[in-house]
């Protein structure tokens, strides 16, 4: 596999990482003063694996939290 196809793929995953985020923005948040704007759209497709790291990292942490507490 090519370097191009891994650098597609990269954009292709923040990409719908970002459709999930606007569809959620969109449906459940009214203020309009905290949508992103396209800039910030941007950065968030490039950066989408340090996000997704901070929330796979917190889900760990609650889930077992929550195992001890039981």
């Amino acid at each position: 596999m090519t370097l191009l196809y891994y650098i597609s793929l990269y954009l292709f995953i923040g990409a719908c990482f970002q459709v999930m985020y606007d569809f959620i923005d969109r449906k459940f948040i009214v203020e309009k003063k905290h949508r992103l704007d396209d800039y910030d759209k941007i950065i968030s497709i490039l950066i989408w694996p340090i996000g997704f790291l901070i929330f796979l990292y917190s889900f760990i942490i609650a889930f077992i939290n929550s195992e001890k507490d039981d």
